[in-house]
């Protein structure tokens, strides 16, 4: 019934993590200061004497203690006519920012505790307003979120390009980022930040930078009868590009594995495609000869990233998966690791993920256990015969499934 400071700590932690961005960038905001309810305003004299007395004075105490040693932080009391007359907190109040920072802690932080996170806000708060004194709140609002992650490295590289931009913008329009004559960036980091710089320069509509050469793929010709006319076997596509395909594919296997992509089995009518994670997904429906086909297939790792690569997927495509269910999970178990290639341990749990099927999901619930062992099944463990026997049973069901396949 009565709130511990516990209680009203994690609330002002949910707080902060919406607006601590917007209550340094507009410092006359109504952000704060903000009032939690301790005794609900339903309380009465009865559901108060219902309360052990030795509970009241201890969280009483709590309070109090919390008050002494958070300054910004004041609590209301009201007295109430119960086991001799007991005045209670009934209203706690944090005034500010840095406030609510203290009384949050490690809540919930970006960082190592809020206080440390709003002490770096500020001072980078100063350097941003420093490069740029015209930068309206909101962009400031949208610099502090973006960039409160930045390494000391990164936000110094953040106001050197933003400089360089706010007065050599122009020399740069039309180039590409590795064209861009800054001193200090590589392009790669530039393409990574492109919004933060363009903010921070002033650069309403962008850098106005070229963009990156379009999305290209690699692709291996699987059907045995074009194989036997000895022709081309692996071939590569750029999106936009004219490229006549000896056939139309009504299978495509996407892996991630180059290997198995190049050595997959020779299979009637299918393309090999190296998918590149997510960035694969992201792009291969731009492809019509991919996004028209109709049994799109991947095979991934059995591990967190390569379920969360499936979900990607099937924001765009309308993939099915072969081997990566719990079955293939236990059978291929002695095969996989804990560990990725540079040692680091695979760590537990995973983001929750909307599109995954049912057998997926157990799979996949599977692998991020806390208890899980192995924690990844790398598909180059799995031999590419047992794939392509799951590769012709699976197109074969979906024949069943839709019979305007047949």
């Amino acid at each position: 019934m009565m709130k511990t400071p516990d209680d009203v700590a994690a609330a002002v932690a949910a707080k902060l993590k919406l607006n601590w961005a917007h209550s340094l960038a507009y410092p006359d905001s109504d952000d704060w200061p903000q009032r939690w309810t301790i005794l609900p305003t339903t309380a009465t004299n009865k559901s108060i004497a219902a309360i052990p007395v030795p509970h009241l004075v201890k969280l009483t105490r709590r309070w109090h203690t919390m008050v002494a040693e958070h300054a910004g932080v004041t609590v209301d009391e009201q007295t109430w006519n119960v086991h001799g007359g007991q005045t209670l907190p009934q209203k706690v109040t944090v005034c500010d920012v840095d406030a609510a920072a203290a009384v949050a802690g490690e809540r919930d932080c970006l960082l190592s505790d809020w206080s440390t996170l709003v002490s770096i806000a500020r001072a980078r708060q100063l350097r941003l307003r420093e490069v740029n004194p015209g930068l309206p709140e909101s962009q400031m609002e949208y610099l502090l979120r973006s960039t409160i992650g930045y390494s000391e490295m990164d936000f110094a590289l953040l106001c050197a390009a933003a400089t360089w931009f706010s007065t050599n913008g122009a020399a740069a329009h039309g180039l590409t980022p590795r064209q861009v004559p800054l001193p200090g960036v590589h392009a790669k980091w530039l393409n990574a930040h492109h919004g933060p710089v363009a903010a921070l320069a002033g650069c309403g509509g962008g850098l106005r930078l070229l963009p990156n050469h379009a999305p290209r793929i690699h692709l291996t010709y699987l059907d045995p009868e074009y194989r036997r006319t000895g022709r081309r076997v692996h071939d590569s596509h750029t999106l936009g590009d004219a490229l006549q395909l000896p056939y139309r594919p009504n299978v495509i296997i996407i892996s991630e594995n180059k290997d198995t992509a190049i050595l997959f089995p020779p299979t009637p009518g299918a393309i090999a495609v190296e998918g590149g994670g997510n960035e694969g997904a992201k792009r291969l429906h731009q492809f019509d000869w991919i996004a028209d086909c109709s049994n799109i297939i991947y095979w991934g790792d059995l591990d967190a990233a390569g379920f969360a690569i499936v979900n990607t997927y099937r924001t765009e495509l309308p993939v099915r998966t072969i081997l990566m269910d719990h079955p293939t999970y236990l059978r291929y178990a002695e095969f996989g690791t804990n560990h990725y290639p540079d040692g680091r341990p695979i760590l537990a749990g995973g983001p929750t993920l909307p599109h995954l099927t049912e057998d997926e999901a157990i799979a996949y619930a599977a692998v991020t256990d806390s208890n899980a062992d192995p924690r990844r099944i790398e598909q180059e463990r799995i031999p590419l015969q047992v794939a392509a026997k799951a590769l012709l049973l699976s197109c074969s069901a979906q024949r069943v499934a839709d019979p305007d396949e047949r």
